[in-house]
């Protein structure tokens, strides 16, 4: 039976490698510029210490009054930093960190469209390998022959769905690694690690899109017995469940919290420091005295692995329901 899967989907396989050994070049060959250029600017250093600020100076926004000349003490020819009335050495430093961040981003921002692109992937291991898996045997009516062999049809679809998930699942691994470390550099610099072009495209909700994908195009497949409406029924039941998941179920995973921004009060401008990466599902104002301060309520980035693991728990839930669905109408409902 293994043999006899090789035989059948050896051909996938060896496109499926194909491709991935394309998309390692284009991120190897896009990444290492990008990941020197980060490098470079002191960013891997900076960032952990900036992101924890709640609000940075803004330089770029007002330059401010130069502070006095510095004394120099005998000896030395090079002055210092120059320093900045009203704003200490930490604070001064996280808002030269976030200035090179956001630069980095502009010169990058082209990325996130690459993102969009990227997020069609796990359907296509549905309409690929999940739909033809069940549909193109029972168009060509090879299923029965198996079945005439010896083989029990539980046998033939827990092993034809066994070994096809195991090796997306590798295929994915090898996948979701390089795309991690290719973009890692710019989600850093984004601030916008919640954001779907970000969060539905690295991490390990990946392999849960993928298994869903994989399983709702073996149901299809089974219950059609047609190739082309079994990929036609994996694109919109993908695209739907996806959907309904982001827009009203992701938001309400964990409660939110509320956070005060303060303002501060400096010869520069202030904003709020968008890199840490929090999740602001709505924005309000208040004052105390005659000080203001921005109301967030957020989900906090210390919550974004816990978002992943959830989301990855209902996929694969739907997933093995798909499978087991798929296994039943394979025993029951095949003639």
């Amino acid at each position: 039976m293994t043999w006899l899967m090789w035989r059948q989907h050896r051909k996938q396989l060896l496109f499926a490698v194909a491709a991935l050994v394309v998309f390692g070049a284009f991120f190897v060959g896009t990444g290492r510029p990008m990941h020197d250029r980060f490098e470079r600017a002191g960013l891997p250093g900076c960032l952990p210490a900036a992101r924890e600020a709640p609000v940075v100076v803004d330089l770029g926004a007002q330059p401010g009054t130069p502070g006095p000349e510095p004394t120099l003490p005998e000896g030395v020819d090079k002055p210092p930093e120059p320093t900045v009335p009203g704003v200490d050495a930490a604070a001064l430093a996280d808002a030269r960190c976030v200035q090179q961040a956001r630069a980095f981003y502009g010169d990058y921002q082209t990325v996130p469209f690459v993102g969009l692109l990227l997020l069609v992937l796990p359907m296509l291991a549905g309409m690929f390998w999940g739909a033809p898996l069940v549909a193109r045997e029972l168009e060509a009516g090879t299923h029965r022959l198996v079945w005439t062999q010896g083989t029990s049809r539980l046998r033939w679809a827990t092993t034809k769905f066994g070994l096809v998930t195991l090796a997306v699942l590798v295929l994915t691994a090898v996948y979701a690694a390089m795309l991690t470390w290719w973009i890692m550099p710019v989600i850093d610099t984004s601030g916008q690690r919640f954001s779907y072009i970000f969060f539905d495209i690295h991490g390990i909700v990946v392999f849960g899109y993928v298994v869903f994908a994989l399983a709702l195009g073996i149901l299809a497949g089974a219950v059609t017995g047609r190739l082309l409406p079994a990929m036609s029924a994996t694109v919109v039941g993908f695209i739907g469940v996806r959907l309904l998941v982001m827009l009203a179920a992701r938001d309400h995973y964990m409660p939110t919290e509320t956070r005060r921004t303060p303002n501060l009060d400096t010869s520069f401008a202030t904003m709020r420091n968008d890199l840490n990466g929090d999740w602001i599902v709505a924005t309000g104002a208040g004052f105390e005295g005659n000080s203001g301060y921005e109301v967030l309520t957020i989900h906090p980035i210390r919550q974004f692995w816990t978002f992943q693991a959830i989301e990855t728990a209902i996929f694969v839930t739907l997933a093995l329901g798909l499978l087991i669905g798929a296994t039943y109408w394979t025993r029951r409902r095949i003639s």
